[in-house]
């Protein structure tokens, strides 16, 4: 079956014939089926990603979004890698081989991504730096290239060019939004947030043809986000070049980086109204799903610190089943038009960020009344009766096992267990 496999990927993206399947498909979907014909010469199968894992009979396609071929380590690449490079550079010249145009190239970005992954695994950094800058130059503002390459150079302990990278991207474009926030958190990361305070400074600037100085920077952030101001707040004026539409697109981006300054700098409720105007007001699912991360984050660092910490636990666990509950599950089926499917991937990210939170001691307890609320979560009962194995809990184990069967009875993985 694994030949046939592959044998129909090949006919589908390399045959010579005129009536090559991949010839009628968009570019965004061939990177797809040439990341899924490279995922499935090294792992044996299609991604997991793009299926409901609740359900292993044959089925469509649940997702239909790029992804990373999940190397973790050198190991894990079976393949001849120059083998593997060289299918890389076959997929891209399939996908541009019509136009290479720089619209084209910027497409095919899910491949190239994988490709720089691959270099990194097998510590061709010199190569995955080119790569990156490379691409830069075609899309200098895209904050996911723009990530790989500061993640390259901090491998290679080259911080310094790291933070050049941000910093670079931002003197270019002091108006972006997402690279100014990715900035942020990127010094954040490096221990360095007091130098946030200066950098908006030059961001809310960058806007106007003069601030003064007796300005706060996050005042004219909450103007921009349309707080209430007081009635002697007089905006400075706007530079000639300002569109409001670009200011526009980048609202959910100026809430993340509001939340982010107000969480370092502002006092506990000052950041705890921010989060919660934030969620309130972005509708932009990625970024939402991040402001609940960063808030949790926030609301656990609390627990810290706090001289009540009992009081404070329970609002982070209160927090965390609001965000459970709040968060949609259900998303429409590619190619469908009625259909959905319930998807809990970020839900099982937040259970895992709270169980990191806790003792080991209490993560059975947590799982069970967990799985009392999403019964149909097989990444959830996964994590539950490998609690109970770890705990060398066998009995409850088999009968846990047994009842996931009933919830979900095609889960094969939950019967091969």
């Amino acid at each position: 079956k694994y030949q046939n496999a592959i044998a129909l990927f090949q006919n589908a993206l390399k045959s010579e014939s005129d009536k090559i399947i991949v010839q009628h498909l968009t570019v965004s979907d061939r990177c797809l089926a040439w990341l899924s014909y490279i995922h499935l010469i090294e792992f044996g199968g299609l991604p997991v990603k793009f299926y409901d894992p609740a359900n292993s009979n044959p089925t469509k396609l649940m997702k239909k979004e790029s992804f990373l071929i999940p190397w973790k380590t050198v190991e894990d690449v079976k393949a001849n890698p120059d083998t593997l490079l060289a299918l890389f550079e076959d997929a891209i010249q399939s996908c541009t081989s019509e136009d290479a145009s720089t619209e084209k190239r910027i497409v095919c970005l899910p491949l190239y991504r994988n490709m720089i992954i691959l270099q990194q695994l097998l510590e061709r950094w010199e190569a995955a730096i080119e790569l990156s800058k490379s691409l830069l130059k075609l899309n200098p503002f895209d904050c996911q290239l723009l990530k790989t390459l500061v993640d390259l150079y901090l491998r290679t302990g080259e911080i310094e060019r790291a933070c050049d990278v941000w910093l670079s991207a931002f003197e270019k474009n002091p108006q972006n939004a997402q690279v100014f926030y990715f900035m942020c958190n990127f010094f954040v990361m490096q221990n360095r947030s007091d130098s946030i305070p200066a950098l908006l400074q030059a961001f809310v600037a960058a806007f106007f043809e003069y601030v003064p100085q007796e300005k706060h920077p996050v005042d004219l952030l909450r103007y921009f986000l349309n707080f209430p101001m007081p009635i002697e707040f007089t905006p400075p004026l706007y530079k000639g070049n300002f569109m409001e539409d670009v200011l526009n697109q980048q609202i959910p981006y100026l809430w993340q980086i509001y939340c982010l300054y107000q969480s370092l700098h502002g006092s506990s409720v000052e950041a705890t109204d921010a989060f919660e105007a934030a969620l309130g007001a972005v509708m932009q699912e990625e970024v939402v799903q991040q402001i609940w991360m960063d808030y949790l984050v926030f609301m656990n660092d609390k627990i810290v610190k706090s001289n009540n910490q009992v009081q404070e636990f329970k609002l982070f666990a209160d927090l965390v089943n609001r965000c459970l509950v709040t968060v949609p599950t259900r998303y429409p089926i590619p190619f469908s038009t009625g259909d959905y499917w319930t998807n809990y991937e970020f839900h099982n990210k937040v259970i895992s960020f709270y169980l990191s939170c806790i003792p080991k001691t209490q993560h059975s307890k947590a799982l069970e009344r967990f799985c009392s609320t999403m019964p149909s979560n097989p990444g959830l009962a996964f994590k539950l009766l490998q609690q109970y194995w770890e705990e060398n809990n066998i009995q409850i184990l088999k009968l846990q096992a047994k009842m996931f069967t009933y919830n979900m009875p095609t889960c094969l993985a939950i019967w091969k267990m």
